[in-house]
């Protein structure tokens, strides 16, 4: 049993990881690996949203918890972020995944008759989560937020729930038949 899980946690982090970075890589091309440039966040948040979608799925609440203050530390670290303004802007940010993680896996639960394609479904809820979150930062530091920069980021936010959730669906689906075949 805990192999399975383990193997479960690392496919998903793998899978969500790479779905969304080849997303990305799709759409924004090398632009993706430029780490000044918004397009960036979809490279460390692709296995991170892996590692969220398992540990809300398949752990306690403790263990989620534990490895979200390990992302934080991470994308504190990754963003250099030096000042408490940053440290709360990643920490907004890495709330908003999470919760559009958590929506997710519930719309994932709700369309579980279906065998494919629930991921679709990811796209649009990471864009209203990401898009709330530009706006939400905007107005706590008390900036007039730039359309073009809002829907950019609600564009990136689209593209890395569809990664996600494609990683997501596919891993579960190597889980179902590998307990099936064992």
């Amino acid at each position: 049993m805990a192999q399975n899980l383990i193997i479960s946690i690392y496919l998903r982090i793998i899978l969500c990881g790479a779905s969304a970075i080849g997303l990305g890589y799709g759409v924004y091309g090398p632009l993706l690996f430029d780490r000044s440039g918004a397009a960036f966040q979809i490279v460390p948040m692709g296995a991170i949203g892996g590692l969220f979608a398992a540990t809300m799925e398949r752990m306690p609440l403790r263990w989620f918890l534990f490895m979200a203050a390990l992302a934080l530390c991470a994308i504190i670290l990754l963003a250099d972020s030096r000042s408490p303004v940053l440290m709360f802007r990643d920490y907004i940010y890495l709330y908003g995944v999470a919760t559009a993680i958590k929506a997710g896996l519930s719309v994932n639960r709700y369309l579980a008759r279906f065998r494919f394609g629930k991921f679709l479904a990811w796209g649009p809820i990471f864009c209203v989560i990401q898009g709330l979150m530009f706006l939400m930062l905007a107005g706590a530091l008390r900036q007039m937020p730039r359309a073009e920069t809002f829907f950019f980021t609600a564009g990136v936010g689209f593209f890395l729930g569809l990664g996600i959730g494609f990683g997501e669906e596919i891993s579960a689906w190597l889980m179902d038949r590998r307990a099936t075949r064992s």
